[in-house]
């Protein structure tokens, strides 16, 4: 059982909310801080809560939609899109390491790409450029996708470009995609 000792409650969510957000039943999320699949914290009363960052990895890593109000407060999402898994988890790793309000979801397809920016609702998208016009295709047209800001891993061809806020090089060094990267995102909450 994946169960830690926690002292307050405004950091974290019920066992009946986690189940509200995944559709099934308290039993069922039970089972999953049991199996070692979802973080579970007790808490003085006895009760099984989750950490509301443990719940957003959870709900993300499973393909659920993540509420906004989950953090407690608005947070950045970016999603990662590329089909190379090294420079996926690379890309994401400099994302999440930024800041830790920054929601990160990862997708190795096109077609997945484009369902999960529907149920993300994503900030930002960093999108292989080979691979923008599918993963964008009949999304960024609809209003509420408007103020998505794309940023293409390689130099996008001439007809995407206009989609794109900013492009970056894939073959950059982590140094450089860092930097890149951190330029892009808002500045990391408490910093100056």
């Amino acid at each position: 059982m994946n169960v830690k000792r926690a002292n307050g409650r405004q950091d974290s969510i019920s066992l009946s909310q986690m189940a509200l957000y995944c559709g099934v039943s308290e039993k069922t999320v039970e089972g999953w801080i049991e199996k070692g699949v979802l973080n579970g914290q007790c808490v003085g009363n006895g009760a099984l809560r989750v950490q509301r960052r443990d719940a957003a990895r959870f709900l993300i890593h499973n393909n659920y939609s993540v509420p906004y109000d989950i953090l407690g407060a608005p947070s950045y999402r970016v999603q990662v899109v590329h089909d190379d898994p090294v420079i996926l988890q690379r890309l994401a790793g400099i994302v999440a390491g930024h800041d830790e309000t920054v929601l990160t979801a990862v997708c190795q397809t096109a077609d997945f790409a484009r369902m999960k920016i529907v149920n993300f609702l994503p900030d930002m998208l960093i999108v292989k450029a080979s691979m923008l016009p599918r993963a964008v295709c009949g999304v960024v047209e609809e209003e509420e996708y408007r103020a998505l800001r794309i940023v293409s891993v390689g130099r996008p061809d001439t007809e995407r470009a206009p989609l794109c806020e900013d492009w970056i090089d894939e073959e950059a060094d982590v140094g450089s995609l860092s930097r890149k990267i951190g330029a892009l995102l808002p500045a990391p909450r408490g910093a100056k």
